[in-house]
């Protein structure tokens, strides 16, 4: 989107462009469940988050399921510690939907750690 800015000192209009900032997770922490962990279960989980413009989540939903029902209702159980920063449109904060996958996996039993927390993936969807 564009602004249109007129002065009556010109002879015409120009468009100025909108400046944008993109929305980010700013943080959050998914408990791998001890259940799925001792099945080796991994998988991704991509979570759909409608957001308002202070970065509260209002709705969560499984938009691609990580095949096990167990990862996914991990992912759903923990958007309420989700923080999102909101995009902007001119610096101000916008409501918003991303796609945030959440990838479950554990190190290889050789790298001599438990399996910690689900990670989030690198990739995040702006919709």
């Amino acid at each position: 989107m564009t602004e249109l800015v007129c002065a009556a000192w010109l002879t015409g209009c120009v468009t100025v462009p909108d400046v944008v900032e993109p929305p980010r997770m700013e943080s959050f922490s998914v408990p791998y469940p001890a259940a799925a962990r001792r099945l080796d279960q991994q998988g991704t989980v991509k979570l759909r988050l409608a957001y308002d413009a202070t970065g509260a989540v209002q709705d969560a939903r499984v938009v691609q399921s990580s095949g096990s029902p167990a990862l996914d209702k991990a992912a759903l159980a923990a958007v309420p510690r989700f923080r999102i920063r909101p995009g902007t449109r001119n610096g101000v904060p916008q409501s918003g939907v991303v796609v945030q996958p959440i990838r479950f996996s554990m190190p290889p039993v050789a790298e001599g750690g438990a399996p910690g927390a689900a990670q989030p993936a690198e990739e995040q969807v702006q919709r």
